[in-house]
C-alpha cells in the first residue's frame, strides 16, 4: 500500500502511515484544486487495482479527505483533524471517492457528534416521550391513535424527529429507543383498557432485529393485553428489503394477534406479488395523494384504485394527512375505512383522547410538515 501511494505522489510530496488503515499525505505547493483532484483520482484508481498477496487477489477501496492550508487550518493538528472529518464524509458518500473539508462540513460533523452523544444519554435518562394522533372511522368516531416519538433535550428543547431518527437508525440506537417506545405505547393501551388500538412505527433496522417478536409478545403479556391492542406500521420500502425473513416474522406476530399496516403506501416500490404474500391488515395511503384529492382527478383516481385494491385483498384503508372537510368527504365517498390528520386532531398527549368520542373536525393553524410529527 505504501508503495502504491508513493508512486501516485510527486517527488516532493510526503506520505506516512498514521495507524491502522489510515495514511496521511502532505502535498506542498499545490496550485489549484484541479491539481489535487488529479492526485486523489490517481490514488483511487491505483488502489482499486487488485493487490496480489499470498496467491490471492485483494480488492481495496479507499476514502480520501482533503484540507487546504491556510483556509482549513493554520497548523498541522487542525489540518489533520479537518482532513479526517472530510474523509468520513467521503465514506458516507459510498467510498472510493474524495471529499473536501468546509466550515459547513465541520459544523455538521460537530452537530452529528453532539447528537450521537445526546442520543446515548437520552436513552439512559429516558428523555423520549410519545404524543398520539387520533385515527377515526368514517363517522368521525375515535377508534385508535398513532404513537409519535418526541425527544425533549434538557438544553436543545424538542428535537425534530427527522434530525435524530436517521442517526439513531444508522448507529443502531433505534433498537433501544424503539423498545422504550413499544413499552410506553403498550402501557398506554393498557390505560385505555384496549378500547383504542395504538399504532407504532417500526424502522427497517428494528424490523430486522431477531429479538423483536419475542420482545413484543412479552411486553403485551406483561401489560395484561393481547397483540390486538397494537398495530405495527412499517414502510413498504423497508418491507421489501428482505421479504422472506419479514414474512416469517409477521406470520409469527399475527398468530399472537398483532396487526400490520403498510405505511406511506404509494411512495415506495412494492410489487403486487409481494403485497399478496405479506400478511398485512391495513394500508395507509400517503398524504401526498390526499393533499391533491380535491383539485386533481388523477389523485382521486389513484386513491380510488388503491382503496379498491386494498378491499379486494381484504385489507383496511387509512387515509393519512386529512386536513380539510372536503378531503374527508371525498375519502368517505371513495370507501376509505379510517382517516387521520389535522382535521381530526393534532398529535398531543394521551390525556387529550377519550375512547369512543367523536373527534372535533376543525382545522387549527398552519399546516406543518409530517417530518415534525413522526
Amino acid at each position: 500500500m505504501a508503495a502504491k501511494l508513493t508512486a501516485c505522489l510527486r517527488e516532493d510530496d510526503s506520505v506516512a502511515r498514521t495507524g491502522g488503515d489510515e495514511f496521511l499525505a502532505l502535498l506542498p505547493e499545490i496550485d489549484s484544486f484541479e491539481s489535487l483532484a488529479d492526485v486523489a483520482q490517481r490514488i483511487i484508481e491505483s488502489l482499486s487495482e487488485p493487490l496480489h498477496l499470498r496467491g490471492r487477489d485483494l480488492v481495496i477501496s479507499c476514502s480520501i479527505g482533503v484540507a487546504f492550508y491556510p483556509d482549513d487550518g493554520r497548523d498541522g493538528e487542525e489540518l489533520v483533524k479537518h482532513a479526517d472529518i472530510a474523509m468520513y464524509r467521503a465514506k458516507q458518500s459510498g467510498r472510493n471517492t474524495y471529499s473536501l473539508f468546509t466550515p459547513a462540513m465541520n459544523e455538521a460533523a460537530r452537530r452529528r457528534l453532539d447528537m450521537e452523544t445526546g442520543l446515548r444519554r437520552a436513552i439512559e435518562a429516558r428523555q423520549f416521550f410519545l404524543e398520539y394522533q387520533p385515527v377515526v372511522d368514517a363517522s368521525g368516531r375515535l377508534i385508535g391513535a398513532e404513537a409519535l416519538l418526541r425527544w425533549a433535550h434538557p438544553e436543545w428543547g424538542i428535537v425534530r424527529p427527522d434530525e435524530f431518527i436517521p442517526l439513531a437508525e444508522e448507529t443502531g440506537m433505534i433498537v433501544a429507543i424503539g423498545q422504550q417506545v413499544i413499552r410506553e405505547a403498550v402501557a398506554q393501551a393498557a390505560r385505555w383498557r384496549g378500547e383504542l388500538t395504538v399504532s407504532v412505527n417500526l424502522s427497517a433496522r428494528q424490523f430486522s432485529d431477531p429479538g423483536l417478536a419475542g420482545f413484543l409478545e412479552e411486553t403485551v403479556t406483561r401489560a395484561g393485553l393481547t397483540g390486538e391492542s397494537l398495530t405495527l406500521e412499517i414502510t413498504e420500502t423497508a418491507l421489501m428489503s428482505d421479504v422472506d425473513a419479514h414474512v416469517a416474522t409477521m406470520a409469527r406476530l399475527q398468530q399472537a394477534g398483532f396487526r400490520f399496516s403498510i405505511d406511506d403506501f404509494g411512495t415506495g416500490y412494492s410489487s403486487l406479488a409481494y403485497l399478496r404474500r405479506l400478511p398485512l391488515d391495513c394500508l395507509k395511503i400517503d398524504r401526498s395523494f390526499i393533499a391533491e384529492l380535491e383539485e386533481s382527478a388523477e389523485a382521486r383516481s389513484i386513491v380510488s384504485a388503491t382503496i379498491a385494491l386494498a378491499h379486494n385483498l381484504r385489507l383496511g384503508v387509512i387515509a393519512e394527512g386529512v386536513e380539510t372537510a372536503g378531503q374527508s368527504r371525498l375519502l368517505t365517498e371513495l370507501g376509505a375505512d379510517s382517516q387521520q390528520g389535522y382535521l381530526h386532531g393534532r398529535p398531543g398527549l394521551a390525556d387529550a383522547l377519550t375512547p369512543g368520542c367523536a373527534c372535533r373536525q376543525a382545522h387549527a393553524g398552519p399546516v406543518e410538515s409530517r417530518q415534525s410529527h413522526d
